[in-house]
C-alpha cells in the first residue's frame, strides 16, 4: 500500500482545518443512550480533515475512471455526432 504525506507549515494548519470544517461539516455521533443522547463531533478537527483528503482522492479517482471509460465508449462509436448527445 502506497502512503502519502503532506506537510503543511504551522501557520497555515488553523486556516486549513477551519476551511475543511466550513465546507464539509463534522458529523456528529450519539455517545450517549437513546434516552440520554450525547452528541459529540465523530471525528477531532485533523481526523476529519483527513477523511476530507480520503474521500477527495477517492472521488477523484472515481470521476477519472469514469471519464475515460466514456471516452473509450464514444470512441468505440461511429455515430454523427449530431445524433447523439453526451452531457
Amino acid at each position: 500500500m502506497a502512503k502519502f504525506t503532506f506537510n503543511v507549515s504551522e501557520d497555515k494548519v488553523d486556516d486549513i482545518l477551519e476551511a475543511f470544517k466550513g465546507l464539509f461539516p463534522i458529523p456528529d455521533e450519539n455517545v450517549g443512550t437513546e434516552e440520554e443522547p450525547d452528541m459529540q463531533p465523530a471525528y477531532t478537527d485533523a481526523e476529519w480533515a483527513k477523511q476530507c483528503i480520503k474521500n477527495y482522492v477517492v472521488n477523484t479517482v472515481k470521476r477519472y475512471q469514469q471519464t475515460a471509460a466514456i471516452k473509450a465508449a464514444k470512441d468505440g462509436v461511429s455515430v454523427a455526432d449530431d445524433v447523439v448527445t453526451y452531457e
